[in-house]
């Protein structure tokens, strides 16, 4: 009965994922014709920058690449587990093969006598019952072995269709990445029918700060929100472009992890392992600015840096998860991932051009932030700052915004 009982589970686990995965993209996708917010007449934009907004808004052909690399990543996953699990029953099965072979031939034997016994009809009632539970193993455990072959075909057609879609998945993330060039300073856009909020600097013409306390008074309180910090660089005639918090904090509004402002440590790095928090899942990174360049990198090669003092940041700030590294996702990230939630982060463009993004809505998954970022926006590693507390004031986009009660803030002003 053990046996027989398995038989059931291992066809649910075969019948379970036999339909193709559909992502919630395809279905924002169709309405991503929403009207993009107003870009302000205040900002100069080119023509090429107004087509990455048209870009960005219309695109399906990026998702389409994923949902089918997902589908197959999927199907290559159950499709182990499915040989490994009847690998393991083989020779249950052989035996039962030969069992049913055995039955048969009693059987037979039984029914050729001219006349039964009362022991031999129970006989060839229980050969008959034996046969019956067996023969149905036996059935399922072919069925079994046919959605097997069933699957490695889907896959095989998957892998196929994956090459075909690639060269549209190439074309749109190129024409979004030379659009994305042009843009300057903030800006706004949508993907997949969601709106996002951004800002791209150039070391040459903005400074970019950490905060948490007026460093010209010792042992101030924290800004603590986006309102306070913009008051107190206006009074240092400072031109105010955008601010945001600066990654995550502890519940005494203290930087969870790394914090430097002004070339000095104000909090030392997290090196902590795996947590359930998104500051911990794994690899998580540092932003930074050295020598008049900007970085992304994971947390342990950036601590052998810095312990080494190979590099002497003027500004950093830990998070995480990372969410593009070395020109890929996230390897935690899953496509069409039902955890949905405001993002906020950067990533790195070049070496001094870099692009601080944020989600309008609390509809954005950490696999879709991180393709705006590696696919839209070209950038090789890009760091996620927070979530559902995350605020960003833009001076003409945004200009409200100065709530929040954070740690760690960042500020953006005109050089």
């Amino acid at each position: 009965m053990k046996h027989f009982a398995f038989i059931y589970c291992l066809l649910a686990l075969l019948t379970s994922c036999s339909a193709k995965a559909t992502s919630e993209g395809n279905q924002n996708a169709d309405s991503a014709s929403t009207a993009l917010s107003a870009f302000p007449s205040e900002v100069s934009i080119s023509a090429k920058a107004k087509d990455f907004h048209s870009l960005a808004s219309k695109d399906v052909a990026i998702d389409d690449y994923y949902t089918l690399v997902k589908h197959e990543k999927d199907l290559s996953e159950k499709l182990t587990e499915g040989k490994e699990t009847l690998a393991k029953y083989e020779k249950y099965f052989e035996g039962l093969k030969k069992q049913v072979a055995e039955d048969e031939k009693s059987l037979e034997d039984l029914k050729s006598k001219k006349s039964l016994s009362a022991e031999d009809s129970l006989q060839i009632k229980k050969l008959n019952k034996s046969l019956k539970e067996n023969k149905g193993k036996q059935e399922k455990f072919l069925a079994n072995k046919e959605k097997l072959a069933e699957w490695e075909k889907e896959i095989q057609q998957t892998k196929k269709e994956i090459q075909e879609a690639k060269p549209d998945y190439v074309k749109a993330s190129k024409e979004l990445q030379s659009a994305s060039q042009d843009l300057y300073g903030e800006f706004t856009f949508s993907y997949k029918g969601l709106k996002y909020m951004g800002f791209v600097a150039h070391l040459d013409s903005h400074d970019i700060r950490t905060h948490l306390g007026n460093p010209a008074l010792k042992g101030s309180p924290n800004y603590k929100n986006l309102g306070n910090l913009k008051t107190k660089l206006e009074k240092d005639s400072l031109e105010v472009l955008m601010l945001t918090n600066a990654g995550m904090y502890t519940p005494s509004l203290q930087p969870e992890g790394l914090l430097i402002s002004e070339g000095e440590e104000v909090t030392p790095i997290d090196l902590g392992g795996p947590q359930p928090l998104n500051f911990y899942l794994m690899p998580n990174g540092v932003f930074y600015l050295a020598n008049d360049s900007a970085f992304v990198k994971e947390t342990h090669a950036f601590n052998d840096a810095y312990e080494a003092k190979s590099i002497s940041p003027e500004v950093a700030t830990q998070s995480g998860p990372l969410l593009v590294i070395n020109g890929e996702h996230h390897p935690r990230f899953n496509h069409g991932s039902p955890n949905l939630n405001l993002r906020s982060g950067v990533g790195i463009i070049d070496g001094k051009k870099l692009v601080f993004i944020i989600s309008e809505g609390h509809d954005t998954n950490l696999f879709d932030f991180a393709t705006i970022f590696k696919d839209l926006f070209g950038c090789q590693n890009a760091l996620f700052l927070d979530g559902a507390i995350s605020r960003m004031y833009l001076k003409e986009t945004n200009p409200k915004e100065m709530g929040g009660n954070f740690g760690p803030l960042l500020s953006i002003t005109k050089k």
